[in-house]
Parts: C-alpha cells; structure tokens; sequence
C-alpha cells in the first residue's frame, strides 16, 4: 500500500468535511422532528471468529485490490464513495493513515483521530478497518473472481472493523495531518507476571505457527485492575473490551459513531488512564471504584443475544443506546 501525499490530502479533507456535514444534518433533523428522543439503538454484531462488523442493511461493492500490497488510492476512494453515505458516524472526523499498523496488515486500512489528552499523555483513536473480504459469499455476490495478483470484488453488507483508544508517545504530522504515530510501551503491565510471581516463565509467549504475541495474562490483569467482570461486561468471552495493540493499552468500542466515542472518553477516559498507569494502586482490587463507575454504566448498556448468521454459524447480536 502507498499513498502519495496528494491523494491521502484528497482522502483526508473528505474525511475531515464529513463531521460538518453530519452536524448540519442532525440540525435538519431535529428541528423538523417535534417528538421527544427516547435514545438511539446502535446495532453490531460479532462472528463466530468475535470479529466484529457492521450490518448496513445496503450492498455496496467491496473493490478489488492488490493481494500483495493491499488496496490503493483508487480503490479506497471508490470504497468510501459507498460506504461513507450508509455509515458516516463511522468515519466522521478522521485521518487515513498512509500505511496500516502494523505494516503486516496489508488488508486493512486504518484511520485515526487524536483525543483529549490525560495529564501529559496524548492518545489517539484507532479505526481499522478490513478490506479484504471476511466471510463467505454466493456466486451471485461474486463481481470479479480473485487472481494470483488482485483479491476478490465481492456484493458486501458489511464492514469488519475495530475501534482502539490507545496512549501514544509521539502523533507525525505532515501539513497538518495524521500520517503515523508511535505508541506508548506499557512496560510496568508487561513486566508485571514476572515481576509479582516471580516465574521463569517467558511474559510474552509466541505460538510458533502465527508469531503472534500473546497477551491474555495483560488482558486478564486490565479487567481485573478496571473492576470488569461478567456483570459490568457480558462479552468478555466474545470480545474483550481492554486489551494489548502496539504493545500498549488499549479501551476497545463496539459503537460505530466516533462522536459518541468522544463523549464516553471525555467522561471516563481519565479515571480509566489512571487506573492503568498507577497499577500498584489498585491490582489488589480492592480499591473504591466510585472514579470508574461512568465506565461501568457504559459497558453494562451493552446488550447481547446469540443468534444464526444467514450461513448457519453463531453470530452475537450487540445493542447499546446511547
């Protein structure tokens, strides 16, 4: 994948009118409609892989692209063109990094956003989203067969994506837009098996098929320093809402509107911050936790049923209202 400035400077003003746009929308909207609002459900689901995705409703041509180095400057403007109409609150204010992180993703394209800092510690919001095509498809969904070079143009209802809040250490910039960052090593969390358990055992285990880290030990210890369990969060067998991206921290949503997203940070995002960074404070869980009680409200308005995806395979049905 590469982009020449000109071209993410293409993408990323159109990416940048889109909040403005929505704002003058929802403007229209409220002011033509009298009744009172009783709440908006926001629907997503997640796989039997607990990948999750959003279900449009509309088809939209899934473009093809290269299979070697992901997809291009065309083909990502012909897949905005379509989605941006069907799920704008997605997108809206965001920057389309040049290359995806990790750079191994080549099937994804990421887009960020900078969030209020905490103290001194600046954070950025993560959007990936996957580009090549996830699940199976009928014949009469398939517009152009996969080759040895190019992927697959596929009929799609869905966008497969993961939303991350993680610390960073330094935001690059390039005439005035987002184009990489460097994250902010949670290394007291890393070290923190070793260190209290005094094991030999290696912190970060690598499976020798995938050479994935594997970070479940970090995870277990971000709920349990977060006071989650399974009555604040129903999901945590199906997607975590914590975990371990670039090495670092991160608070993971399955809302697809970014503004909503910004709301929910401004509320808690510094209680849950000093939470992690302060972990000899609070890993005994027995602490107070009157500072993080506006994170539990909001992952315990997320409501899950289990259900049959149209291919005969568990899927997990999430609902929140915001």
């Amino acid at each position: 994948m590469g982009f020449s400035i000109h071209e993410i400077g293409q993408i990323n003003d159109r990416l940048i009118h889109l909040k403005s746009h929505n704002q003058q929308s929802n403007e229209l909207s409220s002011n033509s409609n009298t009744s009172t609002s009783v709440g908006t459900v926001q629907t997503v689901y997640i796989d039997n892989l607990h990948s999750a995705y959003l279900e449009l409703g509309d088809f939209f041509n899934l473009p093809s692209c290269s299979s070697m180095n992901g997809p291009d400057y065309h083909s990502v403007q012909e897949y905005l063109d379509q989605v941006l109409p069907l799920a704008p609150k997605l997108f809206e204010g965001l920057h389309l990094l040049p290359e995806p992180r990790p750079k191994k993703e080549i099937g994804k394209i990421i887009f960020v956003k900078e969030m209020p800092s905490v103290g001194n510690q600046k954070f950025l919001l993560v959007l990936s989203i996957d580009f090549f095509y996830l699940g199976g498809a009928k014949a009469c969904e398939v517009i152009q067969k996969s080759t040895q070079e190019l992927t697959s143009s596929i009929k799609a209802s869905r966008i497969y994506f993961k939303i991350s809040i993680v610390p960073v250490e330094e935001i690059i910039t390039k005439r005035n837009r987002i184009v990489g960052f460097n994250t902010f090593e949670m290394k007291e969390l890393l070290n923190w098996k070793q260190t209290n358990e005094g094991s030999s055992t290696r912190i970060l285990p690598i499976t020798v098929m995938f050479d994935d880290i594997d970070f479940q030990e970090q995870e277990k210890l971000l709920q349990k320093v977060l006071n989650i369990n399974d009555s604040i969060w129903k999901l945590g067998k199906i997607y975590t809402t914590t975990g371990m991206d670039f090495l670092s921290f991160s608070l993971r949503f399955l809302t697809p509107d970014i503004s909503l997203i910004e709301e929910q940070w401004a509320e808690f995002g510094s209680s849950v911050w000093n939470r992690i960074s302060s972990l000899e404070n609070y890993i005994d869980g027995k602490s107070e936790d009157k500072d993080i009680q506006e994170f539990h409200r909001f992952l315990e308005k997320h409501e899950v049923e289990s259900q049959m995806s149209a291919s005969g395979n568990l899927r997990w049905k999430i609902d929140f209202v915001s």
